[in-house]
């Protein structure tokens, strides 16, 4: 393999050797200047690539801090969220009562419009009574919801987490007969 390699080396320089002077200036010439151009293109794209890979590396870093900020904020105003029913005697009374009439919806939707309007991201708002009377406030644009579609799967979740809260993750749920919204889902039973 070294025996080829000088021999290859060898035949090189004995064709620069037997180039007339003009020839050999000129390869000289560009040999000169591609030489400082290479280099200094070479250094450039590997710092070019360290920088994006370091930028890269950060950001990914700074994406998934603050994805997780923001869901944990998230929880903690969800939790905050579904303790005030606890707090409103009327609406206490409104999920324990069977009839449902003039008072108690209103009374729901003044709460239900409250709740939603804590947060700008809520879209909409679902309360179920102890007798599977659905109330529910959403944001203007969206004219239906379809919260039978999930209710079900809401009351296993609840059923089977005892007391504590369920946190569904993100999946897509149907407006508006043909639109779909990505949702974040936090089922809480309200013990009375």
């Amino acid at each position: 393999m070294v025996s080829y390699i000088r021999l290859a080396l060898r035949k090189m320089w004995l064709f620069l050797a037997n180039l007339p002077m003009e020839r050999k200036l000129i390869v000289v010439f560009i040999f000169l200047i591609s030489l400082p151009i290479t280099y200094v293109s070479y250094l450039s794209s590997r710092s070019m690539f360290n920088s994006v890979l370091v930028n890269a590396t950060e950001g990914a870093n700074q994406m998934t801090s603050n994805a997780s900020d923001t869901i944990d904020r998230y929880v903690a105003d969800l939790k905050r969220y579904t303790a005030l029913p606890l707090y409103n005697t009327d609406v206490q009374f409104y999920l324990t009562q069977q009839n449902t009439d003039w008072d108690k919806n209103t009374g729901m939707a003044m709460f239900l419009s409250y709740l939603k309007h804590t947060k700008e991201e809520i879209i909409a708002v679902y309360m179920v009574d102890q007798y599977g009377s659905v109330f529910y406030d959403r944001v203007p644009g969206i004219h239906e919801l379809y919260p039978e579609e999930r209710l079900a799967e809401w009351r296993t979740l609840s059923k089977e987490a005892g007391a504590a809260p369920v946190i569904q993750g993100r999946h897509t749920i149907r407006v508006n007969s043909n639109a779909h919204r990505e949702v974040l889902v936090y089922c809480a039973p309200l013990i009375l």
